[in-house]
């Protein structure tokens, strides 16, 4: 088991592990558990213990042998340090010192001596002698091994997985939905448009706007599936957890999506054909009917999973998505219908007869247009027998019959085939592999040094250069700009609470006794014991104390939830209490800590303070330096560290700190002061030999987990912040890690800072370097409130006053001593109310009595406020994300360089079925298959950019997220920004794929039809961008953005003016003709390459017409519109943008 104390108190950690022990014991099971911070408590409930350093073995044995075996190399536990934290810090260099217990003088031990000591020890030796004897197996159990790859059968697996996707599927009913409703919508729109009483059969335009909608009919089957790629990749992971570990074969976890699938597909394909078969007017035949529904329903199985095998082998979105959209584009437009069959060239026919679609497509037209209807009619094209046929032909679509069983049997071999492919991408191919962290050169010099001993001899880059640039900078430095501190006088800080001279952890820095936050030079920097600087900020800020009374917190309560203390009738509606009358006092130059049970009310309090509540109902006052709390502005004086590690994959440490520097200091400092300012806290967080190293992606690559911690801590620390909140700054690292991240809280809190922190289960150590506590209990109400005293004596003695509490024992953590006292159970076995007793208590008094000293504001003083809700000025704050967009694009190859392969995939693919097509107007068809050329080069082309663009941007709004309440930016500046990079790439893309399709289809060697065409091409390019960027913003998730898309995709197709000319759109819908920016592309393409042509005609119902009069009778465009069709697209660009930027504003999908 790895890791599995991560976000658990102590408390609740030694209950788990008790349960694993006995379990353990009992049953005679061998467990193998890595914990990061273990309590001694929980240490203790071990046998054996393997201490692991630099890939080598230190020591393998019983506990109770661990530290006679230290104590043999010279080392033992000193002051209040664990067994736990020892163990961890004794191998390395940096913390090894400390434990030495020898009078000769310290030398550094290696890992490599520890480890050749151990194998010469008798623990060693007693570890190979067992070793050394063979097994005997007449000892063990006929079923001490399995003999079977999984536990479980191959039926019992897939019966297992079934259950379980059924019960998914129930869970994410409204996404199930939600796409139900949207096909149903469609098909409502869709019936109405080829409404029978507007559409005959009498005619060979009948027929083709007939043959118009069975080809949309198989489109929105094609495009209900795209969401199918998303779902899929976002199962990989647990599945992969799954398959690596044996819980079942893969087929058991495919199979069941797949028939789950089934009736849903069969529901959308019904639902379909009830709401336009018989709308449309198709042929009144049961037979035919029910073939029509065979059809659809076989098409959307097919195409979904053939996203789920294109997200299988993928497994990046991204990729993914711009692969499905590649080979969904050479599927529709070599269907048969955006070009004839009997036009494409020899080069492309193997890949028809390989297109599901086309099948798909010949089948349903055959069906429809075999009937008696259409047969009886006479063609009005000599050398056809009937009208069915010369429709049919008009396409180059077949005559028989039994086209139609055929392109049903063909589609069951596709969904099958791509199932299999499925399946056998989850048999075989890996989850990418495990995830590579950035290790700094001084690292592995340490790391070697470690393990062989001697010296370092490597200086990092801040102590080559760094340091001596700073200290000659500063001179050149404005004296306002590294002006003292604003004064915060010894009486601002409460006698009662520990002195802040006590030593910053870990590295010997402290404040001299009797100074307190005064204790700064002329520099505003500390002078530390060894007399040399101290890591510390060098621009001033005003401390600040925040005061708060009366905290309750409410929520909407969950319907299911039984009436019980928490759960209050407020107007009669039911509301959820998770914090209940909490008082409390954070003030400057003292670390606070916030503990309690899992659900206490941690971090609800912690963002209540910090305004960063979204939703609830808020009672109470908080005060800073006395003066009610502006949320408006409270952002400029406070930093808050979130639990989740939230950055931009692609910026550098360096970057990302310089990024959150620039957006919230004050727009007074000049570059060289902030760039010397996050040099200093680089220092100060030690992350000085990592500032060129990319973040990356958590678990995927990058910094490792503590070293994203830092980071985090950092960006908030170049704020120059008076107040910084942590939520759990310690989770997720071990305890050396732990204590480097918490030496570095203690340096910032020695600069005069009000910090406050929530932690869930701290060493000793970690725990009694914080100055006060305020323990909550579940319910969101106060334990005891105060300070710690020197190793916890304060809070000890509090607790062991009240009556049948268990006496702290001599080496027990405090804080998990504290924990397990103050348990529900243990309130009940003694008969305390531990929150009734703290407010009788003295201790309540005495913490009131500062809480109204601080709450008093100082004579003369005022409210902190700030002219600007933001540092920056709007341009300024639009130059600082446009510089942070450029670098972070240009190192997204998986987004950008996926991008432009696929835009000269598409433009050659184009460029070669379309082949000197652009002009060829002698025919009707042939006109056909060039307004196609330009229909399906911009359409396609825009669909892959929205589709591409979506998983990018969902990344970018959960960074966007974090940053934005911090106060970085105002949220237009932001996506200004991002629009002036997207404007950029597309640019690039759009003349990349002109250059190529332009020539290669044959268009008008025209310079003017050539940048009208580029402009066109290059507005639709936006707007798909954008109207991506849009459904993101609008939607909670990836997933609902992806279903929200592709139904708007259908309906972009369909009011085109392609598969329904315009004139052929009944005036209830020609509005929305008007309102689709896909119509007025294609208007616009075609009208500037072809409206002009007076000198070229073609033969139409038996009469030589030119084409720009064909233009105007078929489709109705007109030359002279080509110039507004810009200005609609230029439109519907800044619409989409808008639109976007509103939803970013207003709707708020992460909740606090």
């Amino acid at each position: 088991m790895d890791e599995i104390s991560t976000g658990l108190d102590s408390s609740t950690t030694f209950q788990i592990v008790k349960v694993l022990r006995d379990l353990c014991h009992f049953q005679e099971a061998t467990m193998l558990i890595s914990l990061l911070q273990p309590a001694p408590e929980t240490y203790n409930l071990f046998d054996d213990v393997l201490v692991l350093s630099e890939g080598s073995s230190v020591y393998h044995g019983p506990i109770e042998g661990v530290m006679p075996f230290f104590g043999m190399l010279g080392f033992q536990i000193q002051g209040r340090k664990d067994i736990p934290t020892f163990l961890q810090e004794v191998t390395s260099r940096k913390d090894q010192k400390q434990f030495w217990a020898r009078q000769e003088r310290w030398s550094f031990v290696p890992v490599s001596r520890m480890s050749d000591a151990f194998k010469a020890s008798q623990w060693g030796q007693q570890s190979t002698d067992h070793l050394a004897q063979p097994y005997d197996r007449s000892k063990s159990h006929e079923d001490a091994l399995v003999h079977t790859r999984y536990a479980l059968s191959g039926f019992q697996a897939f019966k297992a997985n079934l259950f379980r996707e059924i019960t998914l599927v129930k869970r994410n009913a409204f996404v199930y939905i939600f796409k139900t409703a949207q096909a149903g919508i469609v098909a409502i729109i869709t019936a109405t448009l080829y409404l029978r009483t507007h559409i005959h059969d009498h005619t060979l335009q009948d027929g083709t706007l007939i043959q118009g909608f069975l080809f949309f009919s198989l489109l929105v089957m094609l495009f209900n599936g795209i969401a199918e790629m998303t779902f899929s990749i976002e199962k990989l992971p647990v599945f992969f957890k799954h398959r690596d570990n044996l819980f079942y074969p893969a087929w058991t976890s495919v199979v069941p999506t797949t028939i789950l699938r089934l009736p849903y597909s069969l529901l959308e394909a019904t639902l379909w054909s009830v709401l336009t078969y018989f709308e449309v007017g198709l042929s009144l035949n049961a037979g035919r009917f029910f073939a029509y529904l065979c059809i659809l329903f076989l098409m959307h199985n097919c195409f979904v999973n053939f996203f789920r095998a294109v997200g299988s082998i993928c497994r990046n979105i991204i990729v993914a998505n711009a692969l499905g959209s590649f080979a969904m584009l050479c599927v529709l437009m070599l269907g048969g219908f955006v070009i004839s069959a009997g036009y494409i060239h020899r080069g492309w026919k193997w890949f028809c007869w390989i297109d599901p679609l086309f099948y798909a497509q010949r089948a349903i037209i055959v069906n429809e247009f075999t009937d008696a209807r259409w047969v009886e009619q006479p063609s009005p094209i000599p050398g056809y027998p009937n009208l069915g046929v010369a429709v049919m032909q008009s396409r180059s679509f077949p005559t028989q019959r039994w086209w139609c069983w055929l392109g049903m049997a063909v589609l069951i071999f596709f969904a099958l085939f791509f199932q299999t492919i499925v399946i056998l991408a989850h048999m075989f191919l890996s989850s990418g592999g495990r995830g590579q962290v950035i290790v700094s050169e001084e690292s592995l010099m340490e790391r070697e040094a470690a393990r062989k001993g001697g010296n370092l001899s490597f200086r990092s880059r801040r102590s080559r250069s760094s340091r001596g640039s700073f200290a000659a900078s500063r001179k050149n430095i404005s004296q306002s700009q590294l002006s003292v501190r604003p004064e915060a006088s010894q009486k601002h800080l409460d006698a009662s609470s520990k002195t802040m001279a006590e030593p910053a952890m870990g590295n010997g820095t402290s404040i001299p006794e009797g100074k307190g936050v005064e204790g700064l030079d002329a520099d505003g920097a500390m002078e530390g014991m060894d007399g040399q600087e101290a890591a510390g900020m060098v621009l001033p800020f005003q401390p600040s104390a925040v005061t708060f009374r009366g905290m309750n917190y409410f929520v909407p309560c969950p319907p299911a939830m039984p009436d019980g203390p928490q759960v209050k009738d407020v107007g009669g509606k039911r509301e959820l209490q998770l914090l209940n009358d909490i008082n409390g006092c954070f003030s400057p130059g003292i670390l606070s800590c916030l503990m309690g049970v899992s659900g206490a009310g941690k971090t609800t309090l912690m963002d209540v303070l910090a305004c960063r509540k979204t939703g609830g109902r808020i009672e109470g006052e908080v005060l800073v330096n006395g003066h009610p709390q502006e949320a408006a502005t409270f952002a400029r004086i406070s930093g808050y560290v979130e639990q989740f590690d939230v950055h931009s994959p692609q910026t550098t440490v360096h970057e990302a700190l310089m990024f959150s520097a620039r957006c919230r200091l004050s727009r007074e400092h000049d570059n060289d002061t902030v760039l010397h300012f996050v040099e200093e806290v680089e220092n100060l967080v030690e992350l000085m030999p990592l500032r060129d190293a990319l973040v990356g992606a958590p678990g995927v690559n990058g910094l490792s987990v503590e070293q994203r911690k830092r980071l985090t801590i950092a960006v908030e620390l170049v704020a120059n912040p008076a107040i910084v909140f942590m939520d759990e700054p310690t989770s997720g690292l071990d305890a050396r890690a732990a204590a480097v991240v918490m030496r570095t809280v203690r340096n910032i809190v020695n600069t005069g800072r009000t910090m406050v922190s929530t932690i869930h289960q701290p060493s000793i150590d970690i725990f009694e370097a914080f100055d006060e506590l305020l323990l909550l209990k579940r319910g969101g109400r106060v334990i005891y409130c105060g300070p710690l005293g020197t190793n916890s004596v304060e809070m000890v003695k509090y607790f062991e006053t009240i009556p049948n509490v268990p006496p702290h024992k001599e080496g027990v953590n405090p804080a998990t001593w504290m924990l397990e006292i103050s348990t529900p159970g243990q309130e009940k076995r003694i008969g305390v109310d531990f929150s009734d007793h703290y407010e009788k208590s003295n201790q309540y008094r005495r913490y009131s009595e500062r809480i109204d000293r601080f709450s008093q504001p100082k004579e003369g003083s005022s409210p902190i406020s700030f002219k600007d809700k933001y540092p920056l000025s709007f341009y300024g704050q639009y130059t600082t994300c446009l510089r942070k967009f450029i670098i972070t694009n240009w190192r997204a190859p998986e987004f950008n360089a996926v991008r432009y392969l696929v835009t000269v995939l598409i433009a050659l693919v184009f460029g070669t079925v379309f082949y000197k097509y652009g002009q060829d107007t002698s025919s009707q068809a042939s006109l056909f298959n060039a307004v196609g050329a330009l229909y399906a080069s911009t359409l396609f082309l825009g669909i892959v950019n929205s589709i591409s663009v979506q998983p990018t941007i969902a990344g970018e709004r959960g960074v966007y997220y974090r940053e934005q309440p911090a106060g970085y930016y105002a949220v237009f500046p932001w996506y200004l920004a991002l629009a002036t990079t997207q404007y950029m790439y597309i640019a690039v893309q759009g003349v990349l794929y002109v250059c190529i399709v332009y020539f290669m289809c044959g268009f008008a060697l025209n310079a003017g039809k050539f940048f009208w065409f580029l402009l066109y091409l290059l507005l639709t390019l936006c707007i798909f961008t954008f109207y991506g960027v849009m459904a993101v913003f609008l939607t909670p998730n990836l997933g609902v953005s992806t279903v929200l898309s592709s139904s708007f995709y259908a309906i972009f197709n369909v009011f085109a003016g392609f598969a329904i000319n315009p004139p052929s759109i009944p005036g209830w819908w020609i509005w929305y003709y008007w309102i689709d920016p896909v119509a007025h592309t294609i208007y616009g393409l075609v009208a500037s390459q072809l409206a002009d042509e007076n000198d070229r005609f073609l033969n139409y119902n038996g009469q030589n017409i030119s084409v720009p009069e064909y233009l105007r009778q078929h489709f109705g465009y007109h030359h002279s519109y080509i110039g507004y069709a810009v200005l609609v697209l230029a439109g519907f660009v800044i619409l989409f943008m808008a639109v976007g930027a509103t939803a970013l504003k207003t709707l708020k999908f992460l909740k606090r």
